[in-house]
């Protein structure tokens, strides 16, 4: 069990916001250590706090400002001094130190080693409207250091039962546009923001494994962003009605506007598709937990986003889930970091020699929408098979895309052959993710429930064209493997 404090580092002028702050962590049962209240008559100061954060803090928490910006000298500065000298010390991949800003205002590029500033940590705003998604995002993160399961991960009762009431009601779709574009834009702006997803970074100008621990810092970030989208899908991808599919389709584009940044250093530049495949996964999941195909064709084909050589392409033709990457190292950190593995420089060095994931990043969303999807599939195995269900069926739609709707001059991504190729699914059959979909789709034929929504467009022929390549394609995965 962790035991200790949160530590938390702000100027005077800021003492009402940190206020706040501290009141929404000691709701949340986390101790809080601030100079007004820690220190007694009679300590010195200077070892007290040196204490305080060397061998008593379980997280430090820098909060940055326009007043701070603007002191040039402070107490703070001392404290940040002996953050980084304790930061040092620990493994570059663990998350001790988390920026906060109470204002639109650069955090200190201060060293912080192995070429990296405190720039490169991700921060957390607190910022106008966005102080409360900010603050559960931080009880969230300091949730998880401790150990302790984060409920920022669940969707909160009144919002689920209010888009829930939309979807049932007849006329509701208005209700449900006014509840979730507000969600998609402000995400859409968080994505973009080129301070908190740069362009460039001084960390992957270092060593190979700093900078594919930072590379999976940022898409672990992305993935924290992408929260309450996440949670809108499995939603809405439940429960929606096919005239809801317009709405669906729109938001998941406001979300992603564009995706055609062509500048900055290629790592980065490539891994702003990162967000693709989770969205389309957490709703496949969702759609084939309740046969809602329509909703799931509304996400991955009719909803399009923007690609830089091709125009509007559907999401599902950039969904590819190694796109984001330049290699596969950094996917083999994702993958061993959500499985609780403590991913060192050394730890990577060595993976060439062996130890590697066979589907790295289809393992790494396994397991990090698992507690997602924890109220639709509340089982471990059962889980494992509709993960399975939900990958082949996206596998299948991307075959079928491209081989029948890819346009001349265009490049569609095909399939990914992720954790159906090797697992077999729980229970006496025989038959793997792939037989048990075909079986389905052999025993209703035209009336399939995929079919009946408009994927493959309804053909029949289609889907057999498409099964029979991924077959094939399964199998080379599988020699590729074993």
């Amino acid at each position: 069990m962790v035991t200790g404090h949160a530590f938390v580092s702000y100027v005077r002028e800021d003492a009402s916001r940190v206020d706040r702050l501290q009141r929404i962590l000691s709701a949340a049962n986390i101790s809080v250590w601030r100079d007004t209240d820690s220190l007694w008559p009679g300590d010195d100061w200077r070892s007290r706090i040196r204490s305080a954060i060397s061998d008593e803090a379980f997280v430090f928490v820098a909060c940055f400002s326009n007043r701070s910006e603007a002191r040039q000298k402070s107490g703070q500065n001392e404290e940040l001094i002996l953050a980084i000298d304790e930061l040092r010390k620990r493994r570059p991949d663990d998350p001790w130190l988390i920026p906060v800003r109470f204002d639109d205002c650069p955090t200190p590029e201060l060293e912080i080693g192995g070429g990296r500033t405190l720039g490169a940590i991700h921060r957390v705003d607190l910022i106008g409207d966005d102080w409360d998604e900010g603050a559960a995002r931080l009880v969230g993160s300091i949730a998880r250091i401790l150990g302790r399961p984060s409920t920022q991960e669940q969707a909160s009762p009144l919002y689920e039962e209010q888009i829930k009431k939309a979807l049932r009601d007849p006329a509701g779709d208005i209700a449900l546009n006014d509840l979730i574009m507000p969600i998609a834009d402000r995400v859409r702006g968080t994505l973009a923001d080129k301070e908190r997803y740069p362009i460039s970074s001084k960390s992957l100008e270092g060593s190979q494994g700093a900078a594919h621990l930072y590379l999976a810092s940022v898409a672990e970030q992305y993935l924290s962003d992408l929260d309450v989208v996440l949670e809108t899908l499995l939603i809405v991808c439940r429960w929606a009605q096919p005239l809801h599919t317009p709405i669906i389709a729109r938001f998941v584009e406001r979300v992603f506007p564009n995706m055609a940044d062509s500048g900055g250093m290629q790592g980065l530049r490539v891994l702003r598709w990162f967000p693709i495949p989770p969205v389309m996964y957490a709703s496949a999941l969702a759609a084939v937990a309740s046969h809602n195909y329509e909703a799931l064709r509304a996400v991955v084909l009719d909803a399009r986003v923007r690609d830089g050589q091709d125009g509007r392409v559907p999401l599902l033709a950039r969904g590819h889930v190694y796109l984001p990457f330049t290699d596969e190292t950094t996917a083999q950190v994702l993958a061993f970091r959500a499985a609780g593995k403590i991913v060192t420089p050394e730890f990577i060095d060595r993976l060439p020699h062996g130890g590697k994931r066979h589907t790295p990043v289809s393992d790494f969303l396994h397991d990090t929408l698992r507690d997602r999807v924890r109220g639709i599939e509340p089982d471990d195995d059962e889980y494992s098979d509709l993960f399975d269900r939900a990958e082949v069926l996206l596998a299948l739609l991307a075959l079928d895309l491209k081989q029948h709707d890819q346009p001349a001059g265009a490049y569609f991504y095909g399939p990914t052959y992720g954790r159906f190729t090797w697992r077999r699914p729980n229970g006496r059959s025989n038959l793997d993710a792939v037989g048990q979909l075909k079986r389905d789709f052999l025993t209703y034929e035209s009336q399939w429930w995929p079919l009946t929504a408009g994927l493959f467009k309804g053909s029949t022929e289609r889907a057999i064209e498409a099964f029979q390549a991924l077959e094939a394609g399964t199998a080379e995965a599988r020699r590729s493997i074993w």
